[in-house]
């Protein structure tokens, strides 16, 4: 049965030969260690066992704080989770600390929702607090519970300073006077709806444009512009007299832009009253249009601007209004004494002024509610060689089962390519420290592809298109890493050409593993059965593609024949040593020195390097050593040298006389084949030359005998 494994040897070429080789090998440890290794560290499948009847649960989160200012509104919001039920919750919210005046509505989520607003509401006049309020959630006999806090804020008062800009030409003695006698009750009206701190303040103005050029006079409270003594602004109106004018139009624009530029408190409201009854210098000494005037109320920051003015000037005044709206009042109306006079619309337009105030006060920003926490999910792994389900609690115990099961099969792939190595070369089977190297290195590059591989396939999440990439990469670098561990074993296999071979065939092994895997998916014990029949497939890419990237790429080799054998051996910067001894030549060769000699490759030079003579000779494409039983011939790829560097022919023999004369030649016998020598040096062996065509008349001599054996014969010399 060797022998005949041996024969098979030679009818087969290196790479379906190594293909072979890996195969074998890595059925056998997959067989032998990787099932045995794969069912002690495989993590048990999920557990499916029917659950318990559930109990229904609530999950509740609310806002972590509530902040309600006196007077105002806000919210809190609340997300329900249901666990195992779909029916509506009821949510309250209590504390027993909660003063007098707050308002705390409670809500119902309806089964179709997870999300509700509970409304907390200040009164006016709240005191302020800071307390835990505690949120409950019931429904179905569940309940919940969470905290929030509940801030009330110190009252906030408002501030609004208003500025009224008065004409005091001579037809407005009547509306100075209202303004002085109705200003106590437009303070308070200020005061009924809210506690504003108010100030107030006045400027009159007649016409820049007069003969007089009257300028505007700014009353003066304690050097101030602004004040809250109602009774010293009364005095001080009472001292203004109605005079001067000139023509109808007054300086109105000037006087509003003047009253915007006065020292307003930041953060008050900025309130102007406008009473005239004249249309405005359009263009004024200072200001030149509406335009320009509203743009610089707009730009100081006027919040309201009220109008105390004849109807038929009010399209040209309402022009003004841009940010800064306000109200407009008939003066026609106020100046009729039969309606109260103008003192009688002043607690009305204070009102007015109150409301808008606390209108445009910001709204206290709402809080946002966390969402409910997700409910836990039970998630389920693969194994990028086994389609059976595992937790995913069990990801680094599955991650070292496939680590160690690709390790063993690594392993047995590159111990099966070193002892085929040797059996293809003659040699004995490789030492320990040679299988220790091979069993190390593969144990390495299967634990590194294995890990790497299975990483990948974690993120694609076992599924799609990245399943297959994954898992294809994954194999891919499995078998780059063994390739690249056999440039040490095959000699002059580089690096490069190794980790290029492995790759190609770890990709097709990956491939014919997908298949047969898919294959038997369904089957009982399809996972054992495409393991095993992966492993082969993979071995066998392996072992093949690493044979071919040798020989594909190689420039310079020796042919090996032992009798009818052959054999290759790729040269290159590592010599091939020939010899009898078996552990320390490349090339076993019976009957020969222990250490023969070498071949080397020196650039496009192939050297013999004789032991026994201690010389050094080129041996060209296509010459011969022999070395006890082997015959060693140098050959070489078409690209690799030049045509001038291949052997040269041998000579032609000489046709004898007889044939020049016309008669029939004389056949001649063939030299007798010299035997090859016992432990002697290599004998050179001339490649055969084809006869050479006759190209003159006969000589008339006969052909020479051939050389005696050992004996080289010197090439004729080249022609002139």
């Amino acid at each position: 049965m060797w022998n005949t494994f041996v024969q098979m040897q030679t009818r087969i070429a290196k790479p379906l030969l190594f293909g072979l080789y890996g195969a074998l090998g890595c059925f056998l440890v997959s067989l032998v260690f990787g099932e045995i290794a794969w069912r002690i560290l495989v993590p048990p499948p999920p557990d499916r066992t029917p659950l318990p009847p559930p109990t229904p649960e609530i999950r509740l989160t609310v806002s972590p704080e509530v902040v309600v200012d006196p007077g105002s509104k806000n919210r809190c919001n609340v997300s329900v989770g249901r666990d195992f039920f779909a029916e509506p919750v009821a949510v309250v919210l209590s504390c027993p600390n909660v003063p007098a005046g707050i308002s705390i509505r409670d809500v119902v989520v309806p089964g179709d929702r997870n999300d509700a607003v509970i409304e907390l509401e200040a009164a006016p006049k709240a005191a302020p607090l800071d307390s835990e309020l505690l949120v409950q959630a019931s429904a179905e006999g569940a309940r919940s519970e969470a905290k929030t806090r509940l801030r009330i804020n110190a009252r906030d008062t408002p501030l609004a300073d208003v500025l009224f800009v008065l004409d005091v030409t001579d037809s407005m003695q009547w509306a100075i006077n209202g303004v002085r006698d109705g200003i106590r009750d437009f303070a308070r009206s200020l005061a009924s709806n809210e506690e504003l701190d108010t100030r107030i303040g006045l400027i009159a103005y007649r016409d820049h444009l007069s003969p007089e050029h009257d300028e505007p006079e700014i009353l003066r409270f304690d050097g101030l512009t602004f004040t809250k003594d109602y009774e010293e602004f009364k005095k001080q109106v009472s001292k203004l007299r109605a005079g001067g004018g000139g023509d109808e139009p007054e300086s109105t624009l000037d006087a509003l832009v003047l009253a915007a530029k006065q020292p307003f408190r930041h953060g008050a409201t900025r309130v102007i009253v406008l009473i005239t009854d004249a249309p405005p210098h359009i263009p004024d000494r200072d200001i030149k249009s509406l335009e320009e005037a509203a743009a610089e109320l707009e730009r100081r920051e006027i919040s309201q601007l009220h109008l105390v003015i004849r109807p038929r000037e009010r399209f040209i005044y309402e022009r003004l209004w841009t940010k800064s709206k306000g109200s407009f009042i008939d003066l026609h109306q106020a100046a009729d004494p039969g309606r109260g006079g103008f003192a009688s619309i002043l607690p009305g337009l204070g009102k007015e002024i109150a409301r808008t105030v606390i209108a445009s006060k910001p709204a206290p920003a709402l809080p946002e509610a966390k969402p409910a926490p997700a409910l836990p999910t039970r998630k389920e792994i693969r194994a990028m060689q086994s389609s059976q389900a595992f937790d995913s609690i069990s990801n680094f115990r599955l991650l070292l089962a496939i680590a160690v099961w690709t390790a063993i099969l690594a392993c047995g792939i590159s111990l099966a390519l070193i002892c085929g190595q040797s059996l293809y070369l003659g040699q004995s089977f490789p030492g320990i420290a040679a299988i220790l190297r091979a069993t190390s290195g593969g144990l390495a590059a299967g634990c590194a592809g294995g890990m790497a591989g299975q990483g990948l396939y974690f993120v694609s999440a076992g599924g799609g298109f990245l399943d297959v990439a994954f898992r294809l990469l994954g194999w891919t670098i499995l078998g780059s890493l063994v390739g690249g561990g056999m440039s040490f074993v095959i000699p002059n296999l580089t690096i490069r050409k190794g980790l290029t071979g492995g790759a190609l065939g770890g990709a097709c092994g990956a491939i014919g593993f997908l298949m047969i895997s898919l294959a038997f998916r369904h089957s009982d014990g399809g996972d054992l059965l495409g393991r095993l029949a992966g492993a082969l497939v993979l071995g066998f890419a392996i072992g093949l593609m690493v044979a071919w990237a040798e020989s594909a790429f190689r420039r310079f080799w020796l042919e090996i024949q032992y009798g009818l054998e052959k054999r290759t051996v790729t040269l290159g910067a590592s010599p091939v040593t020939i010899g009898s001894n078996l552990r320390q030549c490349t090339v076993y060769a019976r009957n020969a020195p222990l250490l023969a000699g070498s071949f080397r490759l020196e650039n496009t030079r192939v050297l013999w390097d004789d032991n026994l003579t201690g010389k050094a000779e080129e041996v060209r494409v296509g010459e011969s050593r022999v070395i006890g039983v082997v015959t060693a011939t140098v050959r070489a790829s078409r690209d690799a040298v030049s045509p001038l560097r291949s052997a040269p022919l041998a000579p032609p023999p000489l046709k004898s006389s007889s044939t020049a004369q016309g008669s029939s030649p004389r056949p001649v016998a063939p030299p007798p084949a010299p035997k090859p020598p016992l432990a002697t040096p290599a004998t050179r062996v001339p490649p055969p030359a084809p006869p050479r065509p006759e190209t003159g008349p006969p000589t008339g001599k006969k052909p020479p005998l051939p050389p005696p054996p050992g004996v080289k014969r010197l090439p004729p010399p080249p022609p002139r």
